[in-house]
């Protein structure tokens, strides 16, 4: 007997019964695939709800944009009640209207394209993981987003490595929809 207590030649308790037996609820196609079609599910839902806080995110800088070039309201309506007018250090009025313009643009060009990207992903329509792919990329080169850049850049390295898996990309090409990965005798 070894000093743990453990003697090879005393019978064994018998292991714990295992919880997963290998079956898959029937009409369920998840069994050739792991987890891949929830993962799918999930990271397409994350995208297009990140499409969405990106398309307010642009529509919101855009007005902002808008009343700047128009004169509606000018940069020192950010300074406070206690600074009125221009400051000497305060860049040309166009330049930051343009700017926060070109940023809405950009953000809401992103926006689409996870949009595009997460119901291509729910559908598993033709292009599903390039265009998953491509939201996730642009997800985590997302730096313009001053609201919460973590949080694009989370969605966007989840989705990165959910389209990395192979069993993610085998769900997204067999698509039964279009008979895709499937021999023409059944």
């Amino acid at each position: 007997m070894s000093q743990d207590g453990y003697n090879p030649n005393e019978p064994q308790e018998p292991a714990p019964p295992d919880f997963y037996d290998g079956s898959y609820p029937a009409g369920d196609n998840a069994a050739p695939y792991g987890g891949a079609p929830l993962l799918v599910k999930i990271n397409a839902i994350t995208n297009i709800v990140m499409s969405a806080i990106d398309v307010f995110w642009a529509l919101f800088l855009g007005i902002l944009a808008i009343c700047l070039a128009t004169g509606t309201m000018g940069l020192h309506d950010f300074n406070g009640p206690e600074r009125q007018g221009p400051t000497p250090g305060d860049p040309p009025v166009v330049v930051v209207a343009v700017v926060m313009g070109g940023t809405a643009v950009v953000s809401f060009l992103a926006g689409i394209l996870k949009l595009v990207g997460g119901i291509k992903l729910l559908r598993r329509s033709r292009g599903a993981w390039g265009f998953g792919l491509a939201g996730g990329i642009v997800g985590c080169l997302q730096v313009w987003c001053l609201y919460f850049c973590v949080l694009p850049m989370a969605v966007g390295i989840f989705t990165i490595i959910i389209m990395a898996l192979e069993n993610t990309r085998r769900y997204l090409h067999d698509n039964p929809a279009s008979g895709a990965g499937q021999s023409p005798a059944q």
